[in-house]
């Protein structure tokens, strides 16, 4: 049995808005580990969860144990530990055990499904997880993503995830399994915008493109604002994870008037009946 772990530490993020006023997303993938059975330690995924403090949370390749073990799941207890509301789907299935992709959210779930993704086999790590929450009075997509090793079908799952990805604001967390500067995602960039490039642009740094492991990908949709994104190393990251711990803290931008709303007035209000016959 081999035991994955995921180490972290002290992680701080730049340039926090005020509560209520960001969203701040994290990103990681389990390590699959060797053989049949994975165990992760939850006390330090736990751990992840107390210290970067997010809003949302988007795990692949999470283990999911045997139905008859009387152990709750990983995702499960992490949900309850930090009064989380979960979302998971399985991608595969390796003997008794599946794995799949999770997503903790500290608002409120209003639907998900797991998105069939082209050429997805049995043994295949890939899926995507949509999810949508609810924002104080908006909604807001979340795309956990895991795309396949496989070159030629990770094109295509991304082509996939782009005509299944639903409607702006979305956010788009995960890997894509490949190099960053790959075609899969240059297919993604054509809707979506990567928050490491934005925030590299903010501190003339470069984005951790090159780093390995490589970093998990945030992307979002161009109707938001991205206010921070960090990469969290370590040797022990490295070792538990097949991509490195992302973070980054997005905006919601108030939604444009509607063209349709203009000239729409309370007529039960008395001033606004005055003033449409021509009252003070």
């Amino acid at each position: 049995m081999r035991t994955a772990t995921l180490m972290c530490g002290a992680l701080l993020l730049a340039g926090i808005a005020a509560a209520g006023e960001s969203i701040r997303v994290a990103t990681c993938a389990i390590h699959p580990g060797e053989g049949e059975e994975v165990q992760v330690d939850r006390t330090l995924l736990a751990s992840l969860i107390e210290t970067v403090r997010p809003d949302i949370v988007c795990l692949q390749h999470v283990p999911r144990g045997d139905a008859g073990s009387g152990k709750p799941e990983l995702p499960t207890a992490l949900a309850r530990e930090f009064g989380m509301n979960l979302a998971i789907e399985p991608t595969e299935a390796a003997g008794s055990r599946q794995h799949g992709n999770a997503t903790l959210s500290r608002f409120e779930i209003v639907s998900h499904e797991n998105i069939p993704l082209p050429g997805q086999d049995g043994d295949e790590r890939a899926g995507c997880l949509r999810v949508t929450v609810r924002v104080a009075e908006r909604t807001l997509t979340i795309l956990n993503v895991h795309l396949t090793l496989d070159p030629d079908r990770r094109v295509a799952q991304a082509a996939s995830v782009l005509e299944n990805g639903g409607e702006d604001p979305v956010v788009l967390a995960g890997n894509l399994g490949a190099s960053r500067k790959g075609p899969a995602l240059k297919l993604l960039l054509s809707r979506f915008l990567d928050t490491a490039d934005f925030a590299a642009s903010r501190t003339g740094e470069g984005a951790s493109h090159a780093v390995e492991p490589r970093p998990g990908l945030i992307l979002v949709s161009p109707g938001m604002d991205v206010l921070s994104s960090r990469v969290f190393r370590s040797p022990e990251t490295a070792a538990a994870s097949d991509f490195l711990l992302a973070v980054a803290e997005v905006g919601l931008r108030e939604p444009p008037e509607n063209v349709e709303d203009k000239g729409v007035y309370d007529t039960d209000d008395e001033r606004v009946t005055e003033a449409l016959v021509g009252g003070e």
